[in-house]
């Protein structure tokens, strides 16, 4: 939680005031790995590539000439894991080499010495980092140290033991104290930065940032003084509203600091054994009130059994439970009111979708402005609209432009998605439109990806298709592996030319009994008989009918310019 590194160096940690410092060993294990990782802003190109080895002598004799102290990032590697740094300063004064060595090699101004010195920024951010937290003095860190005294969850509460709202408390602060003192391998003591609110007068840019600063003490604070919930507070609100408070502190970190600093990367990891031991709790809490529930339905004891003995009355058209026998049975789905939950993200089959100017046509609009700018005497064009425009207002400056759009759409849990977006007049005519499917689906499909014939229908398991105005797309497809959430994931893509007013793009995934069965779980029931087993071609395309379909309706309007 504490504040990132300011906006001079690129892809740079953040410092880590306060935090427990870590032997020498481990500090320079991590700043390696995290060098490893350094990209430009673009996220194109890894800072250290040029860096890894030294130029051969055969290509390059002149630098060796040029160079006195040779160092490579694989030098430095190979020192520290011969233990050759007995300090932070020689640790840093390598790097410095480095960067001296790319400048007198190289124009001072060329791309791979502005690398050397990002390089090089980075490094020693993260050396003054950890020089202020050996340096810092251990009344002053024990002064900070968590303020809410133990014996607030001095009574812990049995696992056999009912969870009611009075205890609640107690269980939270437990487990906070288990994820603030937890040591994590390798690592250690992680939480020290986060048990202090941000001093205002120290990091202004902060709370320019962040609206609502918290941290683990000031949640402890708030649990002990019932700030967060009473004990009149329904029990699934009370958990809700520690989760809320306790998590903010961990979102408030990894908002305000780089996802390449130690401090966001930290912040993961404590939300993640956070998350753990939450969800251990809430099924606890889950399992005990369905305890409950069946309890309340078993009969009471000790009472005798009342016999009802029900004659049917003769009626003057017959029998007066005629009309009630044939009347038919309702089913759930007929019924209004609550039916059946929607299913989570993790059940569906599109997982993501997304639609967004083809990457040609942004080349295409990348090298035009760069033409424009590095040809100044050159007159942009302009399209019939801003022509126009420019006729009408003659004292309003008129300038070629195109609007470049992406829009990205999660799963809602609905098996059939519906949207309509309308384009900006200084649109392209060319888009990409891209599904994410289930990773069950790309391990179905991972052996075709592997063999180059990822385009081949998977008639035995799911099917794909996408309609753009009613007629199926055949030409522009491209079908391989994507990354989402640390899980692999199978994606369609598909190149699109779209025309004038209304476009309707359809998407839909066919998927058969048996791989749905897989993803969504108890939701799908069992096969029958005639669905199940080897099947005919005829039987094969009936039981395709009973396939579970998921669909995307998107509809585009493209504005004519």
């Amino acid at each position: 939680m504490a504040p990132k590194r300011k906006s001079g160096a690129v892809s740079s940690a953040a410092k880590r005031p306060k935090v427990d410092a870590a032997s020498l060993k481990d500090f320079i294990s991590s700043v390696l790995r995290l060098v490893n990782e350094l990209k430009d802003p673009s996220e194109e190109r890894v800072l250290v590539a040029p860096f890894v080895k030294l130029p051969p002598k055969k290509v390059y004799p002149d630098y060796y000439e040029i160079i006195k102290e040779p160092i490579s990032l694989s030098d430095i590697q190979k020192k520290e894991a011969k233990d050759k740094y007995p300090d932070t300063a020689s640790f840093l004064d390598d790097f410095k080499l480095l960067e001296e060595n790319a400048k007198t090699y190289n124009d001072p101004d060329s791309w791979i010495a502005v690398d050397a010195k990002q390089i090089y920024d980075f490094v020693k951010d993260q050396v003054d980092s950890y020089n202020s937290v050996v340096e810092e003095k251990p009344s002053k860190s024990k002064s900070k140290s968590v303020k809410i005294k133990r014996e607030v969850a001095s009574k812990p509460v049995d696992d056999d033991e009912t969870v009611t709202s009075a205890n609640l408390t107690h269980l939270c602060i437990d487990l906070l104290y288990k994820v603030i003192e937890h040591e994590f391998p390798d690592v250690g003591i992680i939480s020290g930065p986060f048990m202090d609110n941000i001093d205002r007068r120290e990091y202004p840019e902060y709370f320019q940032v962040i609206r609502s600063p918290t941290s683990f003490n000031n949640v402890l604070k708030k649990l002990d003084k019932r700030k967060i919930f009473t004990s009149k507070t329904p029990l699934d609100e009370s958990l809700q509203a520690f989760y809320d408070a306790t998590k903010l502190i961990f979102t408030n970190a990894q908002t305000f600091n780089d996802p390449s600093s130690l401090i966001h990367q930290d912040a993961v990891k404590l939300s993640d054994y956070f998350e753990e031991l939450f969800q251990d709790l809430k099924s606890r809490i889950e399992q005990q009130e369905q305890k409950t529930k069946l309890k309340l339905k078993l009969k009471p004891s000790g009472q005798s059994k009342v016999k009802l003995n029900l004659k049917l009355k003769d009626d003057k058209d017959g029998l007066a439970g005629d009309d009630e026998a044939d009347e038919p049975q309702v089913t759930e789905s007929d019924t209004m009111g609550k039916t059946t939950s929607r299913l989570t993200p993790n059940e569906m089959f599109i997982q993501l979708f997304s639609f967004a100017t083809s990457n040609s046509s942004v080349t295409h609009l990348t090298q035009q402005y760069h033409h424009q700018m590095n040809n100044t005497s050159h007159v942009p064009t302009m399209s019939k609209a801003q022509i126009s425009k420019a006729s009408l207002f003659p004292t309003h400056p008129a300038s070629a432009s195109n609007s470049i759009v992406e829009y990205q759409y999660p799963s809602t849990g609905f098996a059939t998605q519906s949207y309509c977006i309308s384009l900006p007049p200084d649109g392209f005519t060319f888009y990409t439109f891209k599904v994410c499917l289930h990773k069950l689906l790309y391990d179905i499909k991972r052996k075709d990806l592997e063999t180059g014939s990822g385009l081949s229908t998977s008639d035995d398991d799911f099917q794909c298709k996408l309609f753009v105005n009613e007629d199926e797309v055949h030409s522009g497809m491209n079908v391989y592996e994507d990354y989402r959430n640390k899980s692999k994931l199978l994606s369609y893509q598909y190149d699109l030319r779209l025309c004038n007013g209304l476009n309707v793009i359809t998407f839909e995934c066919k998927v058969a009994p048996t791989v749905s069965k897989q993803i969504k779980g108890d939701r799908v029931k069992n096969e029958t008989d005639e669905t199940s087993g080897r099947h005919t071609r005829n039987q094969l395309q009936q039981a395709k009918m009973s396939w579970d379909v998921e669909r995307i309706n998107f509809n585009v309007i493209c504005n004519s310019t």
